[in-house]
């Protein structure tokens, strides 16, 4: 069974709710610190974070198990306070009372890297 199948049968069977303040999850990895400018920026850094971090608990399906079951979860990327502060903002607005909330700090990132493995150009 490969990790993939590994970590949505953990998910499943523990009702673990993965998710962070935001539902949807963003494409490729831009970590260019002036890519990122205010809330509209950091909700686009998020989005990249949220799915690094998907991409890794697929790799270690451990991790999961530390994450209590129907909790929110932010992304905190160390050296970051700006985005740090906001994403906390965020969520607290978005917990439901008692709602377990994990603070998952992030504190390095491989440089983004095509995972292309041919190309044809025509």
């Amino acid at each position: 069974m490969g990790s993939n199948h590994i970590c949505q049968d953990l998910i499943s069977r523990r009702k673990l709710d993965v998710q962070s303040h935001f539902s949807y999850l963003g494409q490729g990895i831009v970590m260019s610190s002036n890519h990122f400018h205010g809330p509209a920026g950091f909700e686009q850094k998020n989005a990249d974070l949220v799915t690094e971090f998907d991409r890794y608990v697929r790799e270690h399906p451990e991790v999961a198990e530390r994450i209590p079951d129907q909790a929110l979860w932010l992304c905190c990327l160390q050296g970051d306070e700006e985005f740090n502060q906001w994403s906390r903002a965020e969520a607290k607005r978005e917990a439901k009372k008692g709602q377990p909330v994990v603070y998952v700090k992030i504190k390095r990132l491989q440089p983004v890297r095509s995972r292309i493995q041919e190309v044809v150009i025509a």
